[in-house]
């Protein structure tokens, strides 16, 4: 979905930057660690609780949205906090070949399978993989209710909704994150 060389393009050596002391080297070894269900409660003090979500598509989300963020993103890890609220991106958020490697790696419908995210600081918990890196981004709780009331679809299939792709086509990524 990404590749280094695009976070190498701001980053420089993101490797050896940001992996813990060069431990990892490519992106793909960062979601040993950084998946859905995991959080910094490790790290976390007990009074500082809930923990926070450290899946890696939610908080690269969060960390580029910075200083645009509602609520406070700040992530216990191995050198104490780590609040990101004042990271500034350099570009367009909204240009997301600058980060992934095409449209069809972050367009809608996700792939079957993949792991919703336990997210315990934000409004609703777990997120599909989706709607934790869209809210991600968007993190104010207007935006979450739309995303859960847009997501959840245990009531529709009670009905006997099976198609539920209409929820899709007017949010579409590709639609309102064109360029």
């Amino acid at each position: 979905m990404v590749v280094l060389d695009n976070c190498n393009k701001c980053h420089d050596r993101l490797a050896t930057t940001f992996s813990h002391g060069g431990s990892a080297s490519q992106i793909e070894e960062c979601v040993i660690c950084h998946n859905p269900n995991a959080s910094d409660i490790a790290k976390r003090p007990a009074d500082q609780a809930p923990p926070e979500s450290i899946s890696l598509k939610r908080m690269i989300h969060r960390i580029h949205t910075g200083e645009n963020l509602t609520q406070d993103f700040t992530v216990y890890g191995f050198n104490g906090p780590s609040n990101f609220n004042g990271v500034r991106y350099p570009g367009d958020r909204k240009d997301c070949v600058q980060c992934h490697t095409s449209t069809s790696t972050y367009n809608l419908p996700l792939p079957t399978g993949a792991i919703p995210v336990v997210t315990q600081r934000d409004f609703f918990s777990p997120q599909g993989p989706g709607t934790a890196a869209c809210l991600g981004c968007h993190d104010n709780s207007d935006v979450a209710a739309h995303a859960y009331l847009n997501t959840v679809t245990i009531a529709l299939l009670r009905r006997g909704v099976r198609d539920v792709s209409w929820r899709r086509k007017d949010w579409d990524v590709v639609k309102v994150h064109a360029k």
